[in-house]
């Protein structure tokens, strides 16, 4: 089977994980996997040497609505020409742009579509123009998979049972190197530099209890928008000396096996990619329990912490007592290595054997 796989450009954090673990172990499986990207650049991700990537360079900025209307013209035809080309079996592709944009390029061109959404559509911040597109177009690909059962729930009467629940894999490297966690004790987080993770109130979080635990550090993994005002804040809150932000790393594993607790602030969120990693590599949560995804990977009281969303005070809180006892850190850690059986990737690759098979692609 001939699988293009396709997104909007490198950064694009956990979609971008996902997209790279799945061509991996596709390829494994003896599929043939192309990675198309709208922009000019390889993954970030390290992909087997036989998976080809095709850099469409499409993805410039878009000015004006004019303008914006032809640059999407221009990505559709770029990406019908290389459907045409490569001719596949199936075409998947990640996030809400590049689905609708798949979608419309893959018409008429004998092709399956899966559109992939990595976030809760109702907590995206989509405007008109996309979010008209993305009622009007969904319902022609062939499938579209939701990450957590809530928001599948909430989708499939409108998508007529073309909706699939298709959680994130967890795939947890086993190699290890020396990171540059500069403290005895560490807290950890990871994602893009954006509002929508919420590391503003991390920060505002740990400079409440910062001063009871100066053995202990904050890092925060990943690069984006936000990271002027974010270093702003910690010079701000006193806090340079025990929060360090290092851009985004390729070994993330390394960094979370050697933390002592993963903090997750986001304000929405689809099926966390990286702290299922982080909890796959033996490290306790504490997370925010907002409405889509943390609940479906942390057991409050067995693996992690789950406090109310957006609740500043009750975050510093929780991470104080868990800082305070390390019996309790390994404990939940111990439980934490779990996520690898309840979210692993030989789960997931069955899930999408069946998908492929009822579309009939399984066997091509």
């Amino acid at each position: 089977m001939r699988i293009v796989m396709v997104i909007n450009c490198v950064g694009c954090g956990g979609a971008e994980r996902v997209l790279s673990a799945l061509a991996n172990a596709w390829c494994e499986r003896g599929y043939e996997v192309i990675v198309a990207t709208m922009d000019d650049s390889v993954p970030f991700y390290p992909l087997a040497p036989s998976i080809r990537v095709l850099p469409l360079k499409v993805a410039s900025e878009s000015g004006a609505a004019i303008s914006a209307v032809l640059g999407n013209f221009r990505r559709i035809a770029a990406l019908r020409r290389c459907i045409r080309e490569v001719r596949p079996d199936l075409v998947v592709s990640f996030m809400t742009h590049t689905n609708v944009l798949a979608i419309l390029a893959a018409r008429g061109c004998g092709v399956r579509v899966v559109a992939c959404e990595h976030t809760d559509p109702r907590h995206q911040k989509l405007n008109f123009f996309w979010s008209t597109l993305r009622v009007a177009v969904y319902p022609f690909a062939d499938a579209v998979t939701f990450l957590t059962s809530n928001v599948l729930k909430r989708w499939n009467s409108w998508l007529k049972g073309k909706a699939q629940l298709m959680p994130n894999p967890v795939s947890v490297n086993a190699a290890r190197e020396t990171v540059a966690l500069k403290h005895p004790h560490n807290l950890i987080a990871a994602g893009r530099l954006i509002e929508l993770k919420g590391f503003d109130m991390l920060i505002d979080a740990f400079a409440a209890i910062a001063g009871k635990h100066k053995d202990w550090g904050l890092t925060i993994l990943g690069e984006g928008t936000k990271r002027v005002q974010l270093e702003k804040q910690v010079r701000e809150a006193g806090l340079a000396a025990q929060v360090q932000l290092p851009g985004s790393v390729r070994n993330a594993h390394s960094w979370f096996a050697q933390a002592d607790i993963y903090v997750l602030t986001s304000r929405y969120e689809g099926l966390p990619c990286a702290l299922c990693e982080a909890m796959g590599c033996g490290t306790p949560a504490v997370s925010f329990d907002c409405e889509s995804g943390p609940r479906d990977i942390v057991r409050d009281g067995v693996d992690g912490v789950l406090v109310p969303p957006g609740d500043v005070p009750a975050l510093a809180a929780a991470l104080d007592e868990l800082m305070n006892d390390e019996e309790r850190r390994e404990r939940l850690g111990s439980r934490a290595a779990e996520i690898q059986q309840r979210f692993g990737m030989p789960l997931t690759l069955e899930r999408w054997e069946r998908l492929f098979a009822s579309l009939k692609v399984a066997d091509s």
